[in-house]
């Protein structure tokens, strides 16, 4: 990390991006010294260098990405994902399904319990079976919990598979 310029330039000139100034190629590297030669790992008397040139473990995973909530899979006309309490703000169903060519269509929707009723949220999506996937994703406002569950349903008995997803 001493040389960190230098390590920059040769790593921009090594892509090509950049064709060296004479300026710089006129610049005399220094020969090292024997302490200089102890890579940085070694050197205890360097400090922790922090910023945007380390990654940490912890911030990767802290990360904002889909998680699965629930799976599904099956010859069958209709499924529907168990009832679950999630204090989320974006919801996304995902269906792969199969019509053999008859036509068969797909229809996936978010159902919210409200005073002890279900009701369809977001509306729906709905499209062919053709082997492809469908999202269908709603994004709730104030992210209050609430009970919900993902209903999809076809229009023939098929092949399907179907995954509940949130983006946390």
């Amino acid at each position: 990390m001493r040389n960190l310029r230098a390590t920059m330039v040769a790593g921009v000139l090594a892509t090509g991006l950049l064709a060296p100034t004479a300026a710089f190629a006129a610049e005399p590297e220094p020969a090292p010294t024997p302490t200089e030669t102890i890579s940085d790992a070694q050197d205890p008397s360097l400090p922790e260098v922090e910023g945007p040139l380390e990654t940490d473990s912890d911030e990767v995973s802290a990360q904002a990405r889909w998680s699965n909530l629930w799976y599904g899979q099956g010859k069958t006309k209709k499924l529907v994902s168990p009832t679950r309490r999630d204090k989320t703000k974006i919801l996304q169903i995902v269906v792969r399904c199969w019509s053999g060519g008859d036509g068969t269509r797909a229809k996936a929707y978010f159902q919210f319990k409200r005073v002890g009723i279900w009701l369809t949220a977001g509306g729906s999506t709905s499209g062919p079976c053709l082997g492809g996937t469908m999202y269908h994703r709603i994004r709730i406002k104030d992210g209050k919990p609430g009970q919900f569950r993902a209903v999809v349903s076809l229009s023939k008995t098929h092949t399907m598979n179907v995954w509940v997803q949130k983006y946390a």
